[in-house]
């Protein structure tokens, strides 16, 4: 049992050192983005910057992975007191833990993989770079919100985004006027944490997969320290009777 409380406390210390280290990573970059000057034209640029994901990916292992250790540790004492031959080896322990560090890397990693599909899907907006090129769009900030709110819209509907950014630059014979970058998605805030609830068609599957595993370990937890509650209530009173026959007889013997 010692070996296997060391081992959670090793995860949870794990889990913790990486959202310590997230926080730190925010509070730097804040701090370089402010003497850089108006985060406001920034904010775009840094939201699509490799940092920003990275910073995501260490959010999201820490805080998916605190919740899954926990959920084991509440599977794993109700098991004990629930069971009294119940024979818990380190090693399931080691290996389940490991198991579930290798998926939680992986599902947050999943974002950030090149393939037009995925990105398809976790992508969280495009914005074109050098739209101030055109005299049109520069001269006229009414026109700019008018391209970016029409384009927006037509990004969400092409299910080919390479397709759509092709036939933008062929509208023009300065094909360099809507260069683009992709704000990915851990950009969705300048604090690098996902939009888990965000409205895409082809992102619904994701997302309810993803809500159900979270209501699935949340209920996990829930129902596993209600039962040792309950368990413990019960030893209790168990104890009690015991004792008052104890006195009982005591008292008889007398």
């Amino acid at each position: 049992t010692g070996r296997i409380d060391r081992t959670f406390r090793l995860q949870i210390f794990f889990y913790d050192l990486l959202m310590g280290l997230y926080l730190c990573c925010i509070v730097i970059a804040a701090t370089v983005l402010r003497f850089k000057g108006d985060y406001c034209l920034l904010e775009r640029k840094w939201r699509a910057s490799i940092f920003c994901s990275i910073f995501g990916v260490l959010f999201s292992v820490s805080s998916h992975g605190s919740l899954l250790t926990v959920a084991f540790v509440s599977v794993i004492r109700w098991l004990n007191c629930t069971s009294m031959v119940c024979d818990i080896k380190t090693r399931w322990i080691v290996l389940g833990s490991a198991l579930g560090l290798l998926l939680n890397v992986a599902h947050a990693i999943l974002p950030l993989l090149p393939i037009s599909d995925v990105q398809d899907i976790f992508r969280t907006e495009i914005f074109f770079t050098n739209l101030d090129e055109n005299p049109f769009f520069s001269k006229n900030p009414i026109n700019m919100s008018r391209i970016t709110r029409m384009y927006h819209g037509a990004f969400a509907m092409e299910s080919n985004t390479n397709t759509m950014l092709e036939k933008l630059q062929n509208t023009t014979s300065k094909g360099s006027m809507f260069d683009s970058e992709e704000i990915g998605y851990y950009g969705n805030t300048g604090l690098c944490v996902q939009n888990i609830f965000k409205h895409q068609e082809s992102y619904r599957i994701y997302k309810l997969l993803y809500c159900i595993t979270l209501a699935l370990l949340l209920v996990t937890v829930l129902v596993t320290y209600t039962n040792i509650l309950l368990e413990d209530r019960k030893s209790k009173v168990r104890v009690a009777a015991l004792l008052q026959a104890q006195l009982a007889q005591g008292g008889q013997g007398a």
